[in-house]
């Protein structure tokens, strides 16, 4: 007789009205009948089949909970059986305990390989039967009461979800208008509104991390300082409407002569800086040359006419070079040198390059000293 108090939860299943079905498969009528008396008493719904193919036929028009499939019969046989199943039905799903009479371990290290929920072996002790059997039936029913409650939280989750994103609509565009305002704060205050380039302030902080780099590596960036000649008499002439779209195209012109890792920008009226980034410590002289091709292709870029409004004009570019460290030790004193020859190369004629040299300064300087001694004395003759 079965121990009805051997597993009192399924005894509890099977009062509710959960009546499980074991499906058994043996080729031995006498088998099957034998199997079927003990599961009756334990109350459960038995169902038989003599052949793989018929057992397969009837999980296909119903799905039972369990099958004691014997693994020994003609034509399907059991492991065959296993396979099918397995490619449609996890172990969770559909229980399969294989019925053998081959007890080795390597046949049932075999057969749980192959998906085998565990396994009874012949001759078969009926108590040992039932207690695996209850034990597969009671998994079964644990994980459909977890998939019951996944699927219940999943559904609990998605009307939560619903009701946040529907309460959240209204603060998420309020978060974007405001992303959007912090972006268009952020922009104006680090690029050019006319070219859309970085502007002083920011040309200033990424010429602040280069140099910082630069320590690190040895390498030998460069400010580059342009004027476009003969701007302003071409803004007085044809208006500031032409004159900002001089501009607008000027910066295009100088963005196609410089590297991605490169900095183009308009630190104001028809002033640009270019930050030339280094990447291999070089010679100043091979350094120079290679800096000088930047010079030399701003020129040719520029010796094409600008069209503005149906007119066109031709403006040229007057370049200012400075080398870190040779001509600076820091931002500052660079873009200062840069912009000093610069100028040397508008005294030169205009459209050509100039390299920085310590007599720019000095230069510079006394050009100043004077005009301070000339305003003085026009001042005391007053």
């Amino acid at each position: 007789m079965i121990d009805k108090s051997f597993e009192p939860e399924l005894h509890e299943y099977i009062t509710a009205g959960q009546v499980p079905q074991v499906l058994v498969v043996d080729d031995s009528k006498m088998v099957r009948s034998a199997i079927r008396d003990r599961l009756e008493l334990g109350k459960l719904e038995v169902r038989e089949a003599s052949s793989g193919e018929q057992a397969l036929q009837l999980i296909e028009e119903k799905l039972p909970d369990l099958v004691l499939l014997d693994q020994v019969m003609p034509g399907l046989d059991g492991p065959a059986v296993l396979n099918i199943l397995r490619d449609s039905y996890s172990k969770y799903e559909l229980p399969i305990i294989p019925v053998t009479c081959k007890d080795s371990p390597s046949e049932i290290v075999k057969a749980l390989n192959s998906g085998a929920n565990d396994y009874i072996t012949k001759p078969i002790d009926f108590d040992v039967m039932w207690a695996r059997l209850c034990n597969q039936l009671m998994q079964k029913k644990a994980a459909e009461y977890l998939r019951h409650a996944q699927d219940s939280l999943e559904q609990q989750i998605q009307q939560r979800t619903a009701e946040l994103n529907s309460s959240n609509q209204k603060l998420r565009r309020v978060i974007q208008e405001k992303l959007l305002t912090e972006d268009r704060l952020q922009r104006q205050a680090n690029y050019d509104d006319l070219t859309g380039l970085p502007n002083r302030s920011l040309a200033k902080d990424r010429l602040g991390q280069c140099l910082a780099m630069a320590r690190r590596r040895n390498l030998n960036p460069c400010v580059v300082f342009i004027d476009l000649d003969n701007f302003k008499a071409i803004n007085d002439t044809l208006g500031h409407a032409a004159g900002d779209e001089l501009l607008g195209e000027a910066a295009r012109r100088l963005l196609a002569c410089a590297r991605q890792s490169d900095t183009v920008a308009r630190l104001g009226g028809d002033e640009f800086l270019l930050i030339l980034e280094d990447s291999d410590e070089q010679e100043r002289e091979s350094r120079q040359r290679d800096i000088r091709c930047v010079g030399d292709r701003i020129i040719e870029r520029f010796s094409k006419p600008f069209v503005l409004d149906g007119n066109e004009v031709t403006v040229s570019p007057s370049i200012g070079f400075a080398i870190y460290p040779t001509d600076g030790k820091d931002g500052e004193e660079l873009m200062r040198h840069a912009d000093a020859a610069m100028y040397r190369a508008k005294k030169h004629g205009k459209n050509t390059c100039c390299f920085y040299t310590p007599d720019i300064s000095v230069s510079a300087k006394m050009k100043s000293a004077v005009e301070s001694k000339l305003r003085l004395a026009a001042a005391s003759s007053r």
